[in-house]
């Protein structure tokens, strides 16, 4: 069984990241898109690597935001 006291670390870092880089998403578009773009369905990700992924996903958005300007 995995520790709860790993779900409030995970979910303060993605709300910083959606606060800073995204916050005009509603959270079912953050998500579908953040999913949509991962390399392996998230079910079976471990939290670790999917907060991973996730920064990607806000890097990604960030450069193409800046290409876009």
């Amino acid at each position: 069984m995995r520790p709860k006291e790993r779900i409030k670390p995970f979910m303060e870092e993605l709300t910083k990241l959606w606060e800073q880089k995204a916050p005009d998403m509603r959270f079912g578009q953050l998500i579908d898109n953040i999913f949509s773009s991962l390399p392996d369905i998230p079910f079976y990700t471990e939290d670790e690597e999917l907060l991973e992924q996730i920064k990607e996903f806000f890097d990604r958005l960030e450069k193409e935001g800046n290409a876009n300007e």
